[in-house]
């Protein structure tokens, strides 16, 4: 059991052939406890797992990319309150999306 390993800071995001391009550093805890990596961010209450650290980062930017397309891309008269709130962190915190 180690537990906090560090915090990270990122301003890119690579999901498949994406790029997603940060208008600012997204700040992240990473843990690595029982065996397991672990990446945190408040934020956008994202909390993925992994055995390996590489495993973990793409489980994140998976997340991430899921995140986008199911609340940043939607029409506001599908989203509820809370949904919309987290459409406009979307929004806000993604600057370019390039291939």
């Amino acid at each position: 059991m180690l537990g906090k390993l560090r915090d990270m800071t990122i301003n890119m995001i690579r999901f498949n052939n994406l790029n997603y391009v940060l208008n600012e550093k997204l700040n992240c805890v990473v843990d690595y406890e029982n065996e397991n990596y672990t990446i945190k961010n408040e934020l956008l209450d994202i909390t993925v797992w992994g055995d390996t650290r590489e495993e973990v980062e793409t489980a994140f930017a998976f997340s991430f990319h899921a995140l986008y397309e199911n609340f940043a891309k939607e029409e506001d008269v599908r989203l509820s309150s809370e949904s919309k709130v987290l459409k406009n962190k979307l929004l806000k915190l993604v600057k370019t999306i390039t291939v």
